[in-house]
């Protein structure tokens, strides 16, 4: 798999399948991660793929969520260490 930085974008998180046609959900996991290890990868997985689970958050993976699942219940900005807000 060749691996190109978009120039349009630098993502803080990513929503990405565990499967998709013709690639491996992980190994693009495995992919952002070399390109930029701050990247939060969120893996959506359906439920015959959650044995895959496991293996997404060992190489990396912020967190899953199985599908089907509400788009308005995911953060916006999750962090690996949640900050409190500066008050203002």
């Amino acid at each position: 798999m060749r691996s190109t930085r978009s120039v349009a974008s630098d993502p803080t998180w990513v929503l990405l399948d565990v499967k998709m046609p013709g690639l491996s959900g992980v190994e693009v996991l495995k992919a952002i991660k070399q390109l930029d290890d701050s990247i939060a990868v969120i893996m959506v997985t359906a439920n015959e793929q959650v044995a895959l689970a496991p293996e997404a958050l060992e190489s990396g993976a912020f967190g899953y969520v199985p599908k089907p699942f509400d788009f308005r219940f995911l953060d916006p900005h999750p962090h690996r260490d949640p900050q409190p807000s500066p008050a203002r």
